[in-house]
């Protein structure tokens, strides 16, 4: 029983190793979200400072609105695909895992 018990936290350990290496690439996602934001935020600075210094430029802010939260949608429908993907394939590796444990017990 010692010796099961020892390959059980063996997988265990493999599996908590491997889940940390999906929780990477997690925040990975997290950090490019905030960065688009960043990235919008400093865009839409400019944007208003550009304004400030010609007045004509108050006519293409809905042109510049409707471009800047495209593009961010656009770049958020693909980290969610991303995100879904991952999720799958981390369900799976848990799946992998439990059915690895489960077997080693039923022996």
């Amino acid at each position: 029983m010692n010796e099961l018990q020892k390959e059980i936290e063996k997988i265990e350990d493999e599996q908590r190793d491997a889940l940390r290496e999906f929780d990477k690439q997690f925040d990975k996602i997290q950090h490019y979200k905030h960065q688009l934001h960043k990235e919008n935020e400093k865009k839409y600075a400019i944007f208003h400072e550009l304004q400030q210094r010609d007045a004509n430029l108050h006519h293409y802010q809905h042109a510049f609105d409707r471009v800047i939260d495209e593009a961010t949608f656009e770049f958020e429908q693909q980290l969610k695909g991303i995100e879904r993907q991952l999720f799958i394939e981390r369900d799976a590796l848990i799946q992998s895992y439990q059915r690895e444990i489960r077997q080693l017990e039923l022996r």
